[in-house]
């Protein structure tokens, strides 16, 4: 689905709700993957599956926690790389539509 997704947090510290409201966020396709119980979601550019076109680091352990309309808010756990720490985040996610607009521009 295309999303607009904005994080709640920074490093695993909230942000303002100042900084949080003029943050625009950042459009993707997002992806879901279930191994077993665990629940992965991912943003990637539209159409494009290669390890260069993750526009966000995946949110590990996600659930869902408040699904309003077009809207959803995504808890779990996030971390840039192997060897870097893992943070709490929350994810909100705007689903924009099955599909980018056709001729829209990759602003991502």
């Amino acid at each position: 689905m295309h999303s607009n997704v904005r994080q709640l947090r920074l490093n695993g510290i909230s942000r303002s709700d100042r900084e949080f409201g003029n943050d625009p966020g950042i459009n993707g396709c997002i992806q879901m993957v279930r191994v077993g119980a665990h629940i992965r979601i991912g943003l990637e550019r539209w159409g494009d599956h290669s390890p260069h076109a993750k526009l966000l680091p995946p949110l590990y352990d996600a659930y869902c926690d408040t699904w309003n309309g077009d809207s959803m808010r995504w808890c779990g756990y996030q971390r840039a790389d192997d060897r870097s720490p893992t943070y709490l985040q929350v994810w909100v996610v705007r689903i924009l539509g099955e599909r980018p607009p056709r001729g829209a521009p990759d602003i991502s």
